[in-house]
């Protein structure tokens, strides 16, 4: 099994992990004294200010927080780039918001650091009213305009 390979198990089984809500199975993934980062994240039905962890014990209180308020759970990720130093972005669909997560591991796998930046945040409302204000934009565009005149507009008497 490669490096690659490996990173991605740990990253896949952490992602089911996070969604079940089964923190205690990312004790021995963590390092003790990890830095954790996540920037504010504000949609309509999600909010978290900055935050900036030191500790294994702060990120999994954070983490169970965040499961139990908000049901937060991973939708999708994409790997962006895999390697002691690897980039996922995660897409919480509920909550119309999608992070990239940078994970920093050791040589034995351990996660030392993890800073989370706003790839994109929208809310389904945005996304309905963009929509259909460029379907109405399309439906109003009137290429070759034609009006059929009859005979009578042209004052032509038939009789």
């Amino acid at each position: 099994m490669t490096i690659s390979e490996v990173l991605k198990m740990i990253f896949e089984r952490g992602a089911d992990n996070f969604n079940e809500g089964a923190f205690e199975e990312f004790t021995n993934v963590l390092s003790d004294n990890i830095v954790y980062h996540i920037p504010e994240v504000s949609t309509k039905n999600f909010y978290t200010p900055e935050k900036n962890f030191g500790t294994k014990a702060d990120v999994l209180e954070y983490w169970a927080y965040l499961h139990d308020q908000f049901q937060v759970e991973i939708s999708r990720f994409e790997y962006l780039k895999i390697g002691k130093v690897s980039e996922i972005r995660c897409f919480y669909d509920a909550h119309f918001y999608a992070l990239d997560v940078e994970m920093h591991f050791d040589e034995y796998g351990k996660v030392l650091k993890i800073i989370n930046k706003i790839f994109r945040t929208s809310t389904k409302e945005v996304k309905q009213s963009r929509l259909k204000e460029e379907l109405n934009k399309l439906l109003s565009i009137n290429p070759l305009s034609q009006t059929k005149k009859s005979y009578f507009d042209f004052g032509m008497d038939l009789d």
